[in-house]
């Protein structure tokens, strides 16, 4: 069960659904959410807060967007890799935290990479979109500990309202595809 939208979620909800009409395709759709899960959950965190989100479209994980090039760069380094925060998040679908890479013995070789490259601490947020497909959000801090309780919640929130919205990406993105397909074939 979905847990129930707060008016500030409503909030959201509505700029994701202005974000996916300017779209020109589902990256650029992608990339704006991304953009507004960082945003939102920086401001909880006061800090600065990165995010990619990966999607997973029949089996394969793959990083679909992010909120800056570094996030993207992050989140590519765990599909690399083959495993991590994220992609635990999007195969047991619920979120999966990092709160200090340097004492976390999970991904040993991950976390150093994230260390090198200024990142402390980690979450994977879940998205379910349909049967064959679903996203995690991957949000990076430069601290550890910034995934407190109310910025993990946010976090959580922020997911809870993107989802709809992200739905109906994929499928508007499915039946483009469709169609572009009957195009070429004809």
């Amino acid at each position: 069960m979905k847990p129930m939208l707060n008016p500030a979620d409503n909030e959201t909800v509505q700029h994701l659904q202005e974000v996916l009409v300017g779209a020109e395709n589902a990256v650029e759709f992608l990339s704006g959410l991304s953009g507004m899960a960082a945003a939102a959950v920086s401001e909880v965190a006061d800090d600065a807060i990165e995010c990619a989100v990966t999607l997973k479209l029949r089996r394969r994980p793959a990083t679909a967007a992010g909120s800056s090039a570094r996030a993207l760069e992050l989140d590519q380094l765990e599909q690399a890799m083959g495993d991590g925060p994220c992609i635990r998040a999007l195969r047991e679908m619920a979120p999966v935290l990092i709160d200090d890479v340097a004492r976390d013995p999970r991904w040993h070789r991950y976390n150093q990479e994230l260390a090198r490259r200024g990142v402390q601490s980690t979450l994977g947020v879940p998205l379910e979109i349909s049967g064959d497909a679903s996203a995690a959000l991957n949000f990076f801090a430069t601290r550890t500990g910034v995934f407190t309780a109310d910025v993990y919640d946010k976090a959580l929130g922020f997911a809870a309202a993107a989802h709809n919205t992200l739905h109906l990406s994929v499928r508007i993105h499915t039946a483009q595809n469709r169609a572009d397909d009957l195009e070429a074939g004809s």
